[in-house]
């Protein structure tokens, strides 16, 4: 573990230092978790003056984790500056997405991003970012559901999950409806191989059904058939979520995360960069054994290995937040309330054709009425709103 820890940080601090050769106004992300502390702790060790961080938080109690960025900029010496997103300054941002994105970007993360970087540039001209940490060290708590519903179906011998068909996703019955689409999707995948016919009309319907695709949508087929295509079919693997680290590395990662900090720090002229993609350190994350990633059910196991040589245990012992946004908060009430109802039920939608109003119509209400949030809502309002602005939908 030693000598994995000392390689890692040798690589890394070479990245790092690379990326931060400019000859204009330096500084960094900071947003209280592994991945940016670790990299802003190798810059304050490179640097002889203080290194300038930005964080952004939110009022709301559960998502701020600006307290915990302070803490480490305090430990590490760094020039710190803060910003609380308030549900108002929220409001004032979305208008700008459409354009600002060129596409209907549904990533509700991309609020605050597009914040934080605006403020950054007022210091600024770059700015790097701990992106990265979680494809390639085992950071999402996805990971670990994932590999327990893998470990779940693999007790079913592989040739009786072929005989059985669907039969296998059904085993799990009402814990299967209750989990999230990409869990969904894993369990059928595990039950059975997808080049079955009847598996891949299952697997379309329950796309098709979260995301509230319309019957009548002309390129339905072809949208559900450009998504990845059961990378668990037809063979047995060692483990599921080595196989979704990869998967998020080549599609998640460059289609959303970079994509959100590219175009939010562009549209303020601040430029953003990645040390933990440096092929380096990429080709040396994607050798590790497990063993190196994982302990129990805490990942980045070897990169918060790192870290502690620069930032005491204590200030990192939370659990994982993410970059989490209050969206289902702001939605249910005052301006963004209003904004979203006057989008989806004014009859004014322009996604008349690609998405199934009625189920649209019934996702809302059920937030509204009981309480249940499903992230597709922001998809919808990101559609309609892009579909307004710069699509068929309107001026």
């Amino acid at each position: 573990m030693e000598e994995a820890t000392n390689e890692l940080e040798k690589r890394l601090k070479k990245s790092v230092s690379c990326q931060m050769v400019a000859d204009v106004p330096l500084g960094a992300f900071l947003s209280g978790g592994i991945d940016s502390a670790t990299v802003v702790s190798l810059m304050q060790s490179l640097s002889e003056t203080p290194v300038q961080t930005f964080t952004i938080g939110f009022e709301e109690e559960g998502y701020d984790e600006s307290k915990a960025a302070q803490a480490i900029a305090a430990h590490l010496g760094t020039r710190h500056t803060s910003l609380a997103v308030s549900e108002k300054e929220a409001k004032e941002v979305i208008p700008q997405l459409p354009s600002l994105f060129g596409e209907p970007f549904a990533d509700s993360s991309q609020i605050p991003t597009y914040l934080v970087s605006r403020m950054t540039r007022e210091q600024v001209t770059v700015s790097l970012s701990g992106d990265g940490g979680d494809e390639l060290f085992d950071g999402y708590r996805s990971y670990v559901s994932e590999e327990r519903i893998w470990n779940k179906m693999r007790r079913i011998p592989y040739g009786l999950r072929l005989l059985a068909g669907g039969a296998g996703y059904a085993l799990l019955g009402g814990e299967g409806k209750r989990r999230t689409l990409t869990d969904q999707l894993l369990l059928l995948q595990a039950a059975t191989p997808l080049d079955l016919p009847y598996i891949e009309q299952t697997r379309e319907d329950l796309l098709a059904g979260s995301l509230a695709l319309s019957q009548k949508m002309p390129v339905r087929r072809k949208a559900l058939s450009s998504l990845p295509v059961g990378y668990l079919s037809g063979k047995e693997l060692s483990g599921a979520a080595r196989e979704n680290r990869l998967l998020d590395l080549l599609m998640y990662h460059p289609d959303d995360i970079l994509v959100k900090v590219d175009r939010c720090a562009m549209a303020v002229s601040l430029e953003s960069r990645v040390p933990f993609l440096d092929r380096d350190v990429v080709e040396f994350a994607l050798r590790l054994p497990d063993r190196y990633l994982r302990e129990g059910e805490t990942g980045k196991k070897v990169l918060r290995q790192v870290l502690t040589r620069h930032v005491p245990k204590e200030l990192m012992d939370r659990p994982k937040k993410g970059f989490s946004v209050p969206i289902e908060k702001w939605l249910r009430k005052g301006r963004l309330k209003n904004w979203a109802q006057e989008l989806l039920l004014s009859g004014r939608i322009g996604i008349e054709g690609y998405l199934d109003e009625r189920q649209v119509g019934r996702m809302w209400e059920e937030f509204t009425k009981d309480r249940i949030w499903r992230p597709q809502i922001w998809y919808v309002l990101m559609l309609e709103a892009w579909l307004q602005e710069c699509g068929k939908g309107g001026a």
